[in-house]
C-alpha cells in the first residue's frame, strides 16, 4: 500500500560562528498554498535549490514544486510539465550551478486509492529544467527517493518499489554514467544511496553500511544511518536509530563509532558539513505535553554537538526535512510547518556568515 506525506513549508539558514536567526517569506504558492520542501541543493550562498511539492488541480492531488535562491529571496521555478496526474520530488543533489539532479514519481492515472507510479529524474543544465529517462524496475509502484551527484558522469539515486499493491516494498539504485541512468546491483538488495565526498567515497545504507570505492562495493560493519554528511574518505558523520532513540555517528575511515545519543522526542531529518569543524544537522523536537513540536538545528564544532536556537514560523507542528551547505558559511534547510503564517515557503538567515 502506497503511503502518503502531507506536510507543508519551507526554510533556509545561514551560519556563524554566533548564528542568529531571521525569517523571510518564500514565494506565494498558488491555489491552497500548500507546500512541502524536502530537500535542497546550493552550489553557492546565491545560488540554492529546493524541491518538494505542493497543492494540485484537476487530476493531480499533488503537484511539482521547485524554487530557487538567487542571494535575495526565493522565487518559484518553472518546471516541465511531466503529468497531468499527481507528481513530487523528494530529493536534490548537484555538482556545480549547471549540473543538477531532482527525483521523485509520477503517478500514470488517477485510479484511486493506488495509481501505479513511475520514477521521475529531473535535471537543471543551467537554463531550464528537463526530464531525464530513468529505469522502472516494477509495473506498480516506482518512487526515488535520494540522490547524490558527485561528477557530470557520476550521480546515484535510490528508491522503493512495489509489484503490487498489499505486496512488500523493495528498493532499488540507479546510476548515472554521463549518457544514461542504469539498475544497480549491490551487495545489500535493500541499499539505499545517503552521501559521499567524491566519486571514490560513496555512502549507501541497508542492513548494514556499504562503501564504493569507485570500483566495489564493501560492506562495512556498524550503525545503519538515514543520511550521511561526508567531508573526506575519512571524516563523516551519520544520523542512525538506536533503541527508540536517534544518534549522531561518526566514521574515522576505520570504523563507525556512536557519538552521541539524542533525547527520544528529538528527530534529526538531515546533516550537512562546511567543514570538519562545522557540521549541522536539523529536524524537530517535542516541547511539551501536548505533542507541540519545535525546530532543531545543532551544529558540530570540532569538539560538542550544540543545539542552536532556531524560530518557528507560527505553528504547532514545524519540521526541518532537509539541508544544504555552500562555502564558505551558508546553510540551508528546508521543511514543512502549519500556522500563523500559513502554508507559504519561508526562509531563515543568520546575520554572519
Amino acid at each position: 500500500m502506497k503511503t502518503m506525506i502531507s506536510v507543508s513549508v519551507v526554510m533556509a539558514m545561514a551560519v556563524s560562528a554566533q548564528a542568529t536567526w531571521t525569517i523571510t517569506p518564500g514565494p506565494a504558492l498558488p491555489g491552497s498554498g500548500s507546500g512541502t520542501l524536502r530537500d535542497a541543493y546550493a552550489s553557492a550562498p546565491n545560488d540554492a535549490w529546493s524541491v518538494g511539492t505542493q497543492g494540485g488541480s484537476g487530476k493531480a492531488i499533488r503537484s511539482l514544486l521547485v524554487e530557487h535562491w538567487n542571494g535575495t529571496a526565493w522565487q518559484l521555478a518553472t518546471v516541465p510539465s511531466v503529468s497531468e496526474f499527481t507528481t513530487e520530488l523528494y530529493a536534490v543533489s548537484g555538482t556545480s550551478s549547471r549540473d543538477i539532479w531532482a527525483v521523485g514519481y509520477q503517478e500514470t492515472s488517477d485510479v484511486r486509492p493506488y495509481p501505479p507510479e513511475v520514477s521521475l529524474v529531473l535535471h537543471w543544465d543551467g537554463t531550464a529544467w528537463n526530464r531525464s529517462a530513468s529505469p522502472n524496475p516494477v509495473a506498480f509502484i516506482n518512487r526515488l527517493m535520494a540522490v547524490k551527484a558527485f561528477a557530470a558522469n557520476d550521480a546515484w539515486a535510490s528508491g522503493l518499489a512495489q509489484s503490487a499493491d498489499g505486496q512488500p516494498f523493495t528498493y532499488f539504485t540507479l546510476h548515472w554514467n554521463g549518457t544514461s541512468w542504469t539498475q544497480i546491483t549491490g551487495p545489500d538488495p535493500t541499499m539505499q544511496i545517503v552521501g559521499g565526498s567524491s566519486s571514490t567515497d560513496v555512502w549507501f545504507m541497508g542492513a548494514t553500511p556499504v562503501h564504493w570505492d569507485g570500483h566495489s562495493f564493501t560492506q562495512v560493519p556498524g550503525p545503519v544511518s538515514s543520511k550521511i554528511a561526508a567531508i573526506t574518505a575519512s571524516d563523516a558523520w551519520g544520523i542512525s536509530a538506536s533503541n527508540g532513540a536517534q544518534t549522531l555517528t561518526h566514521w574515522n575511515g576505520n570504523a563507525w563509532s556512536t557519538f552521541t545519543t539524542l533525547p527520544a522526542s528529538d528527530n534529526l531529518s538531515a546533516v550537512v558539513a562546511l567543514s570538519s569543524t562545522d557540521v549541522w544537522a536539523v529536524g524537530n523536537r517535542t516541547i511539551d505535553s501536548n505533542g507541540n513540536r519545535a525546530t532543531l538545528t545543532m551544529q558540530w564544532n570540532g569538539t560538542n554537538w550544540n543545539v542552536v536556537p532556531s524560530p518557528n514560523p507560527g505553528s504547532t507542528f514545524p519540521f526541518l526535512l532537509g539541508a544544504a551547505a555552500a562555502s564558505p558559511a551558508t546553510v540551508f534547510a528546508v521543511g514543512t510547518g502549519n500556522g500563523s503564517l500559513g502554508n507559504a515557503t519561508l526562509l531563515m538567515l543568520t546575520n554572519g556568515g
